[in-house]
């Protein structure tokens, strides 16, 4: 090769045409060349700043343009508070003095619809109605232009990118789960981590299980703020699944405490329902059913996701969602501290994924986003009265919790089923396949029926209901992750592990090159 820069590429690739060649050509020529060209070869691979780390990418600066005339400047300040209203049809033209390889997007309403230009690309985003939008340029330039589809926009910000890998604080959300292992109903912003805190780096980020987030509150246009700062907790926490954003307005009363007679009950258990015949979950977990402090939302929804497995498998409840999604009936719920079939979760192990902090420090990090609520005093715990470690199973299909600290117990989660390929079964479809599992179904009088499971009934599910399969305990232990619920990329990955995959390619080559030169000094008999 002329030139080094070929082993810049791909440091895996490199090694394999290095080896092959020396292979091929040890016999053929003197030792001395073969010792120089590992030496210095296996020297660059261990120094190379290009090969052994990254090259984040840089913050461009741009001038931004925007059709109707308003000052682009506004866009690109470094202040979320600042926002442009775009109007149907508007262009915004963005120039740098060096291609565009992406661009970080903060829309106070976002643009369902939008399109980008580059080049001759013209493509189309949005379809997700992401506030914290990463678009990838396929085809990067100095000069790229948005148009704003019919409905208008609002847009905050736009950070933009060169060649490189983003930094680590840009939010690339992926769409919300098709299937979710656990769902959770946090009511308002700052709730994903003063109820739920625990939940979402240890099972999301730690665990890599599919976890979907859906509110119930939607703060905007009033709260707004609180829309992104529900955001940045939950990336700070491990989500990387794009929450749904909630559908009710939150009644603003002097305190915390709004009554539950001002929420339409009915309007909030069609959402609920909606949400688990979408994802189809296999664990729901909902709000206190006194509400935690009495706040009346947190009441109304933790009445709904309490009834939400007798109406999610009933045809004849809310038709529309039936017909969209089809039916649907979790394994399992619970409810933060019901106190029933309780189970305290151990929210102080540290997490590896999280370099040893743990899923309650990551709480409180993540708590310590919703900027607007820390005049409150509201505090991320795993004791008190409000902690985020108290739950208890409220109805379950699969029978009561025997190890409990364990929201998965008894359950499979869908990276681990045997066949992956196959889509979800039905509510009537999963009890058969699970009475064909049992070796005596002469045991099991009636599966059928969700079966409450409470303190008078715990011991006889536990008898009528044997533990048919033991892999499905052994299915919530950390040590199985299915790369299907990986959040990060191949070559992510690969970033994370090359420094210690060129470490031991420059030991072995050093010996390789050593041998080769003490070679030189061995008198071979001929």
């Amino acid at each position: 090769m002329s030139s080094l820069n070929f082993f810049k590429t791909n440091i895996v690739d490199s090694s394999k045409i290095i080896f092959t060649f020396f292979a091929s050509q040890y016999s053929k020529c003197s030792h001395i060349p073969v010792f120089i060209g590992l030496f210095v070869i296996s020297i660059y691979c261990l120094f190379s700043p290009d090969t052994a780390y990254a090259q984040t990418a840089p913050d461009l600066k741009a001038t931004i343009q925007v059709s109707t005339g308003e000052d682009g400047h506004i866009l690109n300040d470094i202040d979320y508070a600042s926002k442009l209203e775009l109007r149907a049809n508007t262009t915004v033209t963005i120039q740098s003095s060096s291609p565009i390889y992406g661009l970080y997007l903060f829309w106070n309403k976002p643009a369902n619809g939008w399109t980008l230009k580059s080049g001759e690309k013209v493509t189309t985003y949005g379809q997700y109605e992401m506030l914290h939008e990463y678009v990838k340029v396929e085809q990067p330039s100095p000069t790229i232009t948005m148009t704003i589809p019919t409905d208008g926009a609002i847009l905050c910000e736009i950070q933009l990118f060169g060649e490189g890998d983003i930094p680590s604080n840009v939010q690339t959300w992926l769409p919300p789960c098709e299937t979710a292992d656990i769902l959770l109903f946090p009511t308002h912003a700052g709730d994903e981590s003063l109820v739920f805190g625990g939940t979402i780096p240890y099972y999301a980020g730690e665990l890599g299980r599919k976890v979907q987030v859906s509110y119930i509150v939607r703060h905007y246009p009033d709260e707004v703020y609180r829309e992104h700062e529900k955001l940045d907790a939950l990336w700070a926490m491990g989500l990387r699944n794009y929450p749904v954003m909630g559908k009710f307005e939150d009644k603003l009363t002097s305190g915390h405490v709004t009554p539950s007679s001002r929420y339409d009950y009915d309007a909030v258990l069609e959402y609920v329902v909606t949400q688990i015949r979408r994802f189809k979950p296999l664990v729901v977990l909902g709000h206190d059913l006194q509400g935690e402090y009495g706040h009346g939302l947190h009441i109304v929804s933790a009445e709904a996701v309490s009834q939400s497995m007798k109406f999610a498998p009933d045809k004849t409840y809310h038709i529309a969602s039936a017909d969209q999604y089809g039916l649907w009936e979790q394994s399992k719920t619970y409810l933060h501290l019901y106190k029933t079939n309780s189970i305290h979760m151990n929210w102080t192990t540290k997490l590896s994924k999280f370099n040893g902090k743990t899923a309650l420090e990551l709480a409180k990090a993540g708590f310590k986003y919703n900027d607007s609520q820390q005049w409150t005093n509201f505090e991320v715990s795993d004791t008190g009265s409000y902690n985020c470690a108290d739950f208890g199973l409220y109805l379950s299909s699969v029978g009561p919790d025997k190890k409990g600290a364990d929201f998965l117990e008894n359950i499979i989660p869908y990276g681990e089923k045997k066949n992956t390929s196959d889509k979800p079964t039905t509510s009537t479809e999963k009890l058969n396949a699970d009475i064909s599992d049992v070796e005596d179904t002469s045991s099991i009088s009636d599966l059928s029926d969700i079966t409450a499971v409470s303190n008078s009934t715990a011991s006889s599910l536990a008898e009528s209901v044997p533990n048919s399969n033991p892999a499905a305990e052994s299915a919530s232990n950390e040590s199985s992750n299915s790369a299907s619920n990986q959040s990060k990329s191949f070559e992510q990955s690969y970033i994370d592990i090359e420094p210690l995959v060129l470490k031991v390619g420059f030991i072995g080559m050093m010996i390789v090159a050593s041998a080769s030169f003490l070679s030189l000094f061995i008198k071979k008999d001929n």
